[in-house]
């Protein structure tokens, strides 16, 4: 795990697990010195307020034990780009996302996330050009138990002409290409962790 912040999404809102005096402090719901709790996370997770801020010299081991009050998934998906420069979407359940799915148990990451965006697109070729940040976002499952999602993500590339086709069966509805100038209303009906992971594409930041 690396030295940097660390950000888990709830659909729009987050929490954030930082070093000291960090700007991203500012305007936090809570502000926790403390080891997280799993009371001071529902209670954010009940109410209203956007962030839940974890400040510590030991961000990472904050986080090792909040993943404990979850049941972990492990996912991969893709940001697809054509030739045209367009970037690959999906449409499901009332909000726009990117395909990805569940790493099953024979597969490495970038399998997964090529598997997903060809059963979810039904584009046949892709390829993977590079790794992009990993992403967490929680969610409820049933009635008691809460998800913690961990997904790797790739930019990858595709050459094929091949009209994208919808997985009805995984609830998806519309499949588009789009241009980077053209997704105002993608970035307002989506995830957290999606705009962000688009923001840093848009601005081409994950190059090294």
């Amino acid at each position: 795990m690396s030295n940097n912040n660390i950000t888990v999404y709830f659909d729009n809102r987050f929490i954030e697990f930082v070093y000291p005096k960090t700007d991203e402090n500012n305007g936090a719901h809570m502000l926790l010195t403390k080891k997280p709790e799993w009371q001071d996370v529902t209670a954010f997770l009940h109410s209203s307020e956007k962030k839940l801020v974890y400040e510590s010299l030991q961000p990472e081991l904050n986080f090792r034990h909040f993943m404990t009050f979850f049941i972990p998934v492990e996912a991969a998906g893709g940001l697809v780009v054509n030739r045209s420069g367009q970037f690959l979407f999906i449409f499901r359940n009332g909000r726009w996302d990117l395909p990805k799915g569940v790493i099953e148990s024979n597969e490495q990451g970038e399998q997964a996330a090529i598997r997903e965006v060809q059963e979810e697109c039904g584009i046949t070729t892709v390829q993977i050009i590079q790794k992009l940040p990993i992403s967490y976002h929680i969610y409820p499952d049933k009635k008691t138990d809460w998800i913690l999602k961990k997904t790797h993500w790739y930019l990858m590339m595709t050459s094929s002409n091949t009209l994208p086709v919808p997985q009805t069966t995984e609830g998806i509805t519309k499949v588009e290409w789009r241009d980077p100038d053209n997704i105002d209303d993608i970035i307002e009906n989506t995830y957290g962790n999606i705009r962000n992971l688009l923001g840093l594409a848009i601005n081409q930041s994950f190059n090294k």
